[in-house]
Order: C-alpha cells, then structure tokens, then sequence
C-alpha cells in the first residue's frame, strides 16, 4: 500500500476511532447524569410533599378523644359487656365510631377470630415495604463469582515513552503493546472497569435475590393474613357521626348480631363523643381511611 498525505487522526483512525467512541460515550453519560440529577430533584420535591402529607396524617392519627373497648373472648352477650364495661365514655349527646365483633356457638372460633382482629391491627401495613423483613435471607443461595472476573495489573499495562523502550533510528523486537501503549493501556482500564461492573452486576443480582428471597417470605406472611381475615366472619359496623349514645346506637342498627348470652364473643369498638356533630368529622374521617379505606 502506497505512502499517503493526510493528518495524525486519519492516519491513526482505529485510536481516533476509539477516542471519539470514548468522546460520544462520556458525553452521552453526562447527558443521562444531567437528567437523572433533573428527575432526582423532582423526586425529592415528590417525597418531601409525601412526608409532609404523611406526617400530616399521624398527627391526625394520635389527636386524642377516641375511647376503645376490647372484648376478650369469653361467653355472653356483647351488648351486655359492652355496657359493663368500666370506664364507659359519656353521653355528650353526639357519637361516631366502629365496631367488629364476633360471635360462635364455640370458644375456639371466637378466640381465632380475636387473635386475627389483633394480628390485622398491629401488622404495619401503611405501606408495600413494611410487609418486607429486609435481613431475613435464610432461603437464599447467592450465585458465586466467576474466576474470569480477576482484574489486570494497571501497571503492567501502562503505557511507556518509546525512547524508554527503543533505540531511536534502530529496528527492536517488541509487541503491539509497547507500539500502541495508550491503546493497550486503555484496553486493559476498560477490561478492569468492566469485571467491576460485572462483579457489581453479580452482587447486585444476589443483593436483588436476597431482596426476592425475603419479600417472598413477607409476602407469603400477608397472605396469610389476608386468608385469615377473609376466613373470618365478623359483624362490623360503622357508626357515622349522629346524635345518641354509642350502645343504644350499636343495638339499634339494622343487622345488629345477636345478644344472646348462651353465643360466645369477641371484638373491639372505638367510638368518640362530642357536644356537637361538627366536632365529630374530622374524626370520623380519621377512622373511616383506616378501616374502610375511605
């Protein structure tokens, strides 16, 4: 092939190739950088409204005025424990709240259904993540490190000043390594970069299997749960904001469970009173978001 007139990139084309490659592919990073940074800042803003609503929430969660009574399971009438029951909230005239109960010819069934009332109350459900116990792995087997994923000695591969390596003006026996020494160089940084990114990407797979491996364990958990819940029969009510007593309410409703003694029972009710129905509202939405998702 004859001599040619042309410049150092042209003649060079297969580093000027890589370079501009490594040119393009920084730039394009960059780019996804600035946009990624873009869509991190709005997340933020998104989250910091979720706290601030969310705290909003709770303080709304731990307003006091609310009166609960639990009924442990036991014979008789719910009716009749309820209005036994010590320390009962006074007649302000107006009333809102909730009540399930349960009720069996048996002792066993009401004492599953009590334990399901409790175990549904005191799961923290608020969120997806809270179903998660993020340390149990005792199920997973994480996959091993391939030896191939050993890295080069970046010092061996440096690149050297030709005068270091060749007489000038003299033929010398040598590699294409010492010739093209940044190339090489380079190769060896991209192989280097790219076993930590595979050993990253293992460890994030296993990091990933772990994660699968304990939500599995979570998820399998609410599950039961939930068929629990769904296996349970109660009587639920919700007594919206009105005027009367909270008992003679839950007596009088349409479907009110029986009050015979001879049923055994269990359950909970949660119910506040107020001078006046405007007193009651936002409280009663309060209770309404928790158990009927209102």
């Amino acid at each position: 092939m004859p001599w040619q007139s042309t410049d150092l990139a042209a003649s060079m084309g297969g580093i000027a190739s890589k370079a501009n490659d490594a040119i393009s592919q920084v730039q394009g990073g960059l780019n996804k950088l600035n946009n990624q940074v873009s869509q991190m800042k709005d997340n933020v803003s998104s989250a910091v409204s979720a706290v601030s609503s969310s705290k909003g929430a709770l303080d709304k969660l731990t307003a006091s005025g609310f009166y609960m009574v639990t009924l442990s399971p036991m014979k008789g009438s719910w009716s009749s424990r309820l209005s036994s029951a010590a320390n009962a909230p006074p007649n302000l005239g107006f009333c809102c709240g909730t009540a399930v109960i349960t009720m069996a010819p048996d002792i066993s069934t009401v004492v599953n259904a009590y334990q399901g009332i409790l175990d549904a109350v005191k799961k923290p459900m608020a969120d997806a993540s809270n179903i998660v116990d993020q340390f149990d792995f005792s199920d997973f087997i994480p996959d091993e490190e391939p030896e191939d994923l050993f890295e080069l000695d970046e010092s061996e591969m440096a690149a050297k000043d030709w005068g270091d390596i060749f007489t000038t003006d003299e033929w010398s026996a040598t590699t294409l390594k010492d010739v093209f020494g940044g190339y090489a160089e380079g190769l060896a940084l991209a192989t280097n970069k790219l076993s930590k990114a595979t050993k990253s990407a293992l460890a994030s797979v296993n990091q990933t299997g772990r994660a699968a491996s304990a939500i599995t364990k979570g998820l399998n958990a609410t599950k039961a749960l939930m068929s629990r819940m769904q296996d349970t029969g109660v009587y639920r009510i919700a007594l919206l904001p009105g005027p009367g007593n909270y008992l003679q309410r839950l007596r009088n409703e349409p479907g009110a469970p029986s009050s015979s003694p001879q049923f055994y029972t269990s359950g909970f009710v949660c119910v506040t009173v107020a001078e006046a129905m405007g007193a009651l509202t936002s409280k009663y939405e309060t209770l309404s978001s928790i158990v009927s998702g209102g």
